[in-house]
């Protein structure tokens, strides 16, 4: 039975949702297994973070992401994260670690590069990679599944495209990560424009089948009649 509710579920690809769980939620487990070590053992691995322009924080490229300040500012992180990673990785199969690889280090090599002297840490610079990839590049495929995914991010999470300005932000907030992640999806999204369009919706697909099929339908009705009629006044000549 549940063979069957895997490969009988119309235009749902149940293997490929169980990977993208699956990577969701084993990166978020170890954001908050990192976050829990920390507050158990009484340490601070703030310092791990990107400190911009010095060797010993070019670390933070890669462990930034898991380390947070606080429960609060982790709490805020995971349900968005999880949501762009699921979207990310089932409906962009095809592209979807080469985009989660080149968010997440884009992000934050310009943050080490250009941002400001303090310990930028967080998930925030590759979340708002993965929503500003999803809108745009929903857009730029003409892929009715993928419009769809864009005008959802838009809805639940434009606000959030408040952060990458200093003004609309707390002193303390990397305006910065916002900021270079959002501008990461978006080239990154350009980069994949042409590869995003040659997937065709299933919907359009299916439409278009629809109607070439009733074209075709019609055209034989009207050789069909034709011939018909054709005899007809053959008997009767």
């Amino acid at each position: 039975m549940f063979k069957e509710f895997e490969h009988n579920q119309e235009g749902f690809d149940f293997h490929i949702f169980r990977q993208a769980v699956f990577f969701s939620l084993t990166s978020t487990f170890f954001m908050w297994f990192i976050k829990l070590l920390e507050w158990s053992s009484n340490m601070d691995f703030g310092p791990y973070g990107i400190y911009p322009r010095t060797l010993t924080g070019s670390v933070g490229i890669i462990v930034s992401p898991f380390i947070h300040a606080d429960f609060i500012h982790l709490l805020s992180n995971t349900l968005p994260y999880i949501s762009f990673t699921l979207l990310l990785f089932y409906f962009y199969k095809n592209v979807a670690w080469e985009v989660f690889i080149w968010i997440y280090l884009t992000t934050g090599i310009w943050v080490w590069a250009f941002a400001r002297e303090a310990y930028h840490i967080g998930a925030s610079g590759v979340i708002y990679g993965l929503a500003s990839f999803l809108l745009l590049s929903g857009l730029l495929s003409k892929n009715i599944q993928l419009i769809a995914i864009s005008l959802i991010v838009l809805f639940l999470y434009g606000g959030m495209f408040y952060g990458i300005s200093p003004e609309f932000v707390a002193q303390n907030v990397s305006w910065e990560s916002h900021l270079l992640g959002a501008v990461s999806g978006v080239l990154i999204a350009l980069f994949f424009r042409n590869r995003l369009k040659a997937q065709t919706s299933p919907e359009i697909e299916n439409v278009e089948d629809a109607s070439l099929s009733s074209t075709s339908a019609e055209k034989m009705t009207f050789i069909y009649h034709y011939k018909e009629s054709k005899k007809a006044e053959n008997k009767n000549n």
